[in-house]
């Protein structure tokens, strides 16, 4: 008789095992999915600037003048070749860019509300430095004398220019 019973429940215990190693599986890959989604959303700016970097180290102005969109033959209406060349030229106070680094922005200025903060806090924990403003990525140079630039990242076109505030400025909520 103790043979017949016991087989009783082991499928549904099997069942039960199962299912919890598939729903701990799936949070985990959910949590990891996040954490990378955190750290690696900003990476493509963070490229553009370092290769803007590089080339003007190269001394290679006019792929740094493109990286802005513009390009001699067809320059950025606000900003020329000369005035370019005045802010990141060899004469310029920014010319020595091999000492210039990009540092980390306050996680605090980089957006509204505790949820935006709290997953900016656990990016520049993972390694993230600009501050994702939705359609663009504020990176900070910092030059030596200690001398701060804000470098904006447009996400559309791919092009760097000076940002037009040193962090994210806060999205209006739907009520005010």
């Amino acid at each position: 008789m103790s043979d017949f019973l016991s087989g009783y429940g082991v499928e549904e215990e099997r069942r039960e095992r199962l299912i919890k190693r598939v729903v701990v599986a799936l949070v985990i890959a959910a949590l990891l999915g996040g954490a990378l989604y955190l750290a690696l959303r900003t990476y493509p700016a963070r490229r553009q600037v370092r290769d803007f970097l590089a080339a003007l180290e190269r001394q290679d102005y006019k792929a740094a003048y493109r990286m802005w969109g513009c390009t001699e033959a067809a320059p950025c209406r606000d900003y020329p070749f000369e005035k370019f060349m005045e802010d990141w030229g060899p004469k310029s106070p920014h010319a020595d860019v091999k000492a210039a680094r990009i540092v980390n922005i306050n996680p605090r200025t980089c957006g509204p509300g505790v949820l935006y903060t709290l997953g900016t806090i656990v990016a520049h924990l993972l390694g993230e430095r600009g501050c994702d403003c939705g359609s663009g990525v504020i990176h900070r140079l910092e030059f030596p004398g200690g001398e701060e630039i804000s470098i904006w990242y447009e996400r559309k076109d791919k092009t760097l220019g000076f940002a037009p505030w040193p962090a994210c400025l806060p999205q209006p909520k739907a009520w005010q």
